[in-house]
């Protein structure tokens, strides 16, 4: 189940406190969400949009349990490299790391975005994100393949 995206703001505030204004996380939600979509998802950037606060705060995001924790990896992060706390942000930043990579090692296997993306390069697919969905864009037919 996805969390939304006030549900990771308020967790982020109840664990560390902090002075940053719901805009400013939720601008940090989008550059984590923007990176995972391009680098892990193998997207474009035109299938990008960044989330704005308050508008989009009952919005679910991309990562679902187990792997939701790297929001909040990612703005305790944020939060100690802006607060200019070096030390913290030092160990905030490895366990960030750590978290990131754990997701796009199961990413990567269970979805094989490299295949699917060359798949669809050769063949004038479109690859959504990690439903494991692609859609034909002669047809618009969808196709849905279950990970293992």
């Amino acid at each position: 189940m996805s969390v939304k995206l006030k549900e990771v703001l308020a967790q982020a505030d109840a664990l560390v406190p902090n002075a940053y204004s719901p805009a400013q996380k939720t601008a940090w939600v989008s550059e984590l969400e923007g990176r995972i979509r391009l680098n892990v998802h193998l997207l474009s950037p035109e299938n990008l949009s960044p989330y704005t606060y308050p508008e989009d705060q009952e919005t679910e995001l991309l990562l679902a349990f187990p792997h939701d924790d790297l929001y909040l990896a990612y703005l305790r992060a944020m939060i100690d490299l802006n607060n200019g706390e070096m030390d913290r942000y030092a160990v905030s930043a490895q366990v960030y790391n750590a978290k990131y990579g754990d997701y796009v090692r199961w990413y990567a296997r269970n979805y094989e975005p490299a295949q699917r993306r060359e798949e669809a390069v050769d063949t004038g697919e479109t690859v959504t994100e990690n439903t494991g969905e692609t859609v034909t864009e002669n047809t618009g037919e969808t196709v849905t393949e279950e990970a293992e």
